[in-house]
């Protein structure tokens, strides 16, 4: 963790494909703008390294740990629409992965507290909140930036 950019350097200088999606954050400290770029996902830099790169990068004390990617033209697609998106727009936010099924928790608006499962319907979020006592459920749209994986 907060060691991706050097890691990405790492790469670069060692001549490997490396991607760091960044986000442009601003803040305000007494009166003062400050803008500095925090990585989009938090932990990880993409690399393509041969054999002799990762066996490198695994002796690095910057790295926790390397995961081998199975489909690479997926991730390599996916990636380059985040980038689109991230040259594209200014109002990007992380979003927690929700799939149908996935126990969530409402952290915020008027719902903040309930725990449900996520339950898609017309492309609206609804969570699924169940009564196992009586076997009944209610269903309950909710905007999805409010949910939390449990």
């Amino acid at each position: 963790p907060r060691c991706e950019k050097k890691v990405e350097e790492i790469c670069r200088l060692r001549g490997m494909f490396s991607y760091l999606p960044l986000l442009t954050r601003k803040k305000t400290y007494g009166g003062r703008v400050r803008t500095h770029e925090v990585p989009l996902f938090s932990g990880y830099v993409f690399v393509r390294a041969d054999a002799a790169g990762r066996a490198f990068l695994r002796q690095n004390q910057r790295v926790a740990n390397m995961l081998e990617v199975t489909d690479q033209a997926t991730l390599l697609r996916q990636l380059d629409q985040v980038r689109r998106a991230l040259e594209e727009h200014e109002a990007i936010e992380l979003f927690p992965h929700l799939s149908a099924g996935m126990k969530v928790e409402v952290r915020s608006g008027p719902l903040k507290g309930v725990e449900g499962y996520v339950h898609k319907v017309r492309n609206k979020t609804r969570i699924v909140l169940n009564i196992d006592f009586i076997q009944q459920a209610v269903s309950v749209e909710v905007d999805a930036e409010w949910l939390v994986p449990v």
